[in-house]
């Protein structure tokens, strides 16, 4: 069936409610006559009178009505779903999950930026160890640690990362670390959930692939990992991403010249069922303009597959 004009059906809406061709050109902004016209044409398609017609009033016709309900929810919901895809975008809260580790050690710091940016939007931001299923979530982006592939989602490469060990001043004032043996004898604090194998790649690397160390303490979160070392309860193999401000301000030290390259990258997750509206894209925009004036930061590489991202 062929659907009448927008207009004609705005028209008979507001002629119908005020019962007055002249009220409905008013609240349209267009003239009388105009309106006149709209309903007439419409009047034509649908092969029946909507209105009766008095010397100085109007009333509704039988098929007015029947019709009146149906226009008036169709135009409810038609307005309400453009709300929804343009000022939607632009208002309320931009919704992000992101690993607890990158939040608090990399994001955070620098938000305030943002903020002062964009003050008309309210960042809404979930450190969480969980990967999040963004199709079904009310989350507009994420930004995860891993190898880029995840079910139902698009992923932009953000940058790539490199590990090497560090720890407190204060460690080394009690336990002098001059050579990679020296590691045999220090406490080690692994971050199981993501290098639990990269200490035996940076051992590979630095020459001592047979060297073995102690397993003091394993913690699930990179960040964690790191105040540990920050306390001085020993070594931690951590990511350029996550202590670049605590190594410029002294708090760290880093141990040798050797690091290696992470398997995972950091990458901007979007769901593939929607597009990223104008407060995420402006949010991206931003986070990419960070990420970049960072010279410590290493460029995004391909993203890899994999079934188990973080």
């Amino acid at each position: 069936m062929h659907l009448p004009p927008i207009m004609s059906l705005r028209c008979f809406e507001s002629a119908a409610k005020h019962l007055s061709f002249t009220q409905a050109a008013q609240e349209l902004f267009i003239t009388q006559a105009a309106v006149s016209q709209h309903i007439r044409k419409l009047e034509e398609q649908l092969g029946a009178p909507l209105f009766i017609r008095h010397n100085r009033r109007l009333t509704l016709s039988e098929q007015g009505h029947a019709l009146l309900p149906y226009v008036s929810q169709s135009l409810t919901l038609l307005t309400d779903g453009i709300k929804k895809v343009t000022l939607g975008n632009t208002s309320g809260p931009l919704n992000i999950s992101a690993l607890p580790s990158f939040c608090s050690r990399w994001l955070v710091p620098r938000l305030w930026h943002f903020s002062q940016q964009h003050p008309d939007i309210e960042v809404r931001l979930t450190p969480s160890l969980q990967v999040v299923d963004l199709p079904q979530s009310d989350f507009d982006l994420a930004i995860r640690f891993g190898l880029g592939d995840y079910k139902g989602c698009q992923s932009e490469a953000l940058m790539s990362d490199s590990l090497f060990p560090v720890c407190s001043p204060k460690l080394l004032q009690t336990k002098p670390i001059t050579q990679v043996t020296d590691l045999a004898n220090i406490p080690i604090i692994h971050d199981f959930l993501t290098n639990t194998s990269n200490w035996q790649g940076w051992l590979d690397a630095a020459g001592y692939p047979d060297l073995t160390m102690s397993n003091n303490l394993r913690i699930s979160d990179a960040s964690l990992a790191i105040t540990a070392a920050l306390s001085g309860q020993g070594v931690t193999l951590a990511r350029q991403s996550l202590v670049g401000e605590e190594l410029n301000n002294g708090q760290l030290v880093r141990l040798f010249d050797t690091s290696i390259a992470s398997d995972y990258g950091y990458y901007l997750v979007t769901p593939s069922n929607r597009p990223l509206n104008p407060k995420g894209e402006l949010f991206r925009a931003w986070l990419v303009d960070q990420i970049a004036a960072d010279s410590t930061l290493s460029p995004p590489q391909e993203a890899a597959v994999s079934t188990s991202p973080s």
